[in-house]
Parts: structure tokens; C-alpha cells; sequence
């Protein structure tokens, strides 16, 4: 008699406990991700709430000439990290920052979850 081979559709064989422990990480990296949308939400917020517009935006004449000075002392690259990272200084910048770490967050449950079916299943 032969058996059929293990295949990804196939359901793993764990325990009553593993299979809850399995669920219960499952459910923390649900709530880590709807938790860092909340808090991504509530960042964006108050970062509108409180921005403070900067020099390049009050002096649009001056964005052209501070852009040209990193581009001379850091070069191209230097510059594109330095838009980078003016952009991920602003409200939006910041929110999205949030949800990648809740992604990241969620992921290692996830992770541990499908780690703990695949040896143990």
C-alpha cells in the first residue's frame, strides 16, 4: 500500500496544544499589523497636526541652489538618500514607516507559526 505524497494543501498533523499555540501566533501577528495601522493613523495625525513646514518649502528659490550644494559635497547619490530621507521625515514618511515595522512584526509571527507546522507537521 503505498501513500500519497506530502503535499502544501495538505493539512499538518499537530496536537490539540501546537495547533492552538500555531492559532494564537497567527492572531498576534493579526492584531501586530491592525495595530500598526491604527498607530500609523494616529502618527500621521498628529504629525499633520504639529508640522512645521521646512526652509526648502518657505523659500522655494532656495530648494534649487541647497539641492545643487549636496549634490557638489555628497554627490548623486548622496543626494537621492538625502530626498529619501527628507520625505521620510514628513507625515507620510513616518506613517509608512509604521505599517512596514507592523508588516515586519506580523511577518515573524507568521513566520514562527508556519515554522512550527512545517517541523513539527
Amino acid at each position: 500500500m503505498t501513500t500519497a505524497p506530502r503535499t502544501m494543501s495538505r493539512q499538518p498533523q499537530l496536537n490539540v496544544h501546537r495547533r492552538r499555540h500555531v492559532e494564537r501566533l497567527r492572531w498576534r501577528g493579526r492584531w501586530v499589523f491592525a495595530a500598526s495601522l491604527v498607530l500609523a493613523i494616529l502618527v500621521y495625525r498628529v504629525a499633520t497636526a504639529t508640522y512645521e513646514p521646512t526652509l526648502e518649502e518657505l523659500l522655494p528659490d532656495s530648494a534649487a541652489s541647497i539641492e545643487r550644494q549636496r549634490g557638489i559635497l555628497f554627490g548623486r547619490a548622496g543626494a537621492v538618500l538625502f530626498r529619501w530621507w527628507e520625505a521620510a521625515q514628513r507625515p507620510a514618511g513616518l506613517a509608512i514607516m509604521v505599517v512596514a515595522a507592523g508588516v515586519i512584526g506580523a511577518a515573524v509571527f507568521y513566520q514562527a507559526a508556519h515554522r512550527i507546522e512545517i517541523d513539527e507537521g
